[in-house]
């Protein structure tokens, strides 16, 4: 309900039929860069975006992230949820290189290695891949499905696959 109502808000809720309507677009136009400015609206277009992604809307959440982004370029969260929509499209060689913004962005970001790791996994750039799931592991020892990847990526460079 709150994610709806802050991402609506700059259409619908800021009205004055008082005023002139120069005076009333330069209030809702303030109104709009403070919000804009939040980091919460930020962090709700991402939430958004995460929610249509697990509704396999993707085209969608796409656009949340790329608002999100477009407001604040580094965002990590907005970077790596993005990657991995286009990740899901199969769009390896796009979600790689949002997974790297993302870790420019916060190093120290355990599910963006994770998910690069991912993505050069099926890349076939193992040797890659396996550096990303290990240091997803060093950054987040409990880390099941750093693990799991890990284990599976060089099963399949033991195969030759």
């Amino acid at each position: 309900m709150c994610l709806l109502w802050l991402v609506s808000l700059p259409v619908t809720t800021i009205s004055d039929s008082h005023s002139p309507p120069a005076a009333s677009w330069m209030r809702r136009s303030r109104s709009i860069r403070k919000l804009y400015a939040d980091p919460g609206y930020i962090e709700a277009l991402t939430k958004r975006g995460d929610a249509y992604q697990l509704e396999n809307r993707l085209n969608q959440a796409i656009a949340d992230y790329h608002e999100a982004l477009r407001i604040q370029p580094n965002f990590p969260d907005a970077l790596n949820n993005l990657g991995l929509a286009l990740a899901t499209q199969g769009k390896y060689d796009e979600a790689v290189a949002r997974y790297n913004e993302a870790l420019r962005a916060r190093p120290d970001f355990p599910d963006a290695h994770n998910n690069l790791g991912s993505a050069l996994t099926n890349q076939g750039k193992y040797s890659e891949a396996i550096s990303e799931f290990k240091e997803a592991l060093r950054l987040q020892p409990n880390n099941q499905l750093a693990r799991e990847n890990l284990a599976a990526v060089m099963e399949l460079q033991k195969k030759g696959k």
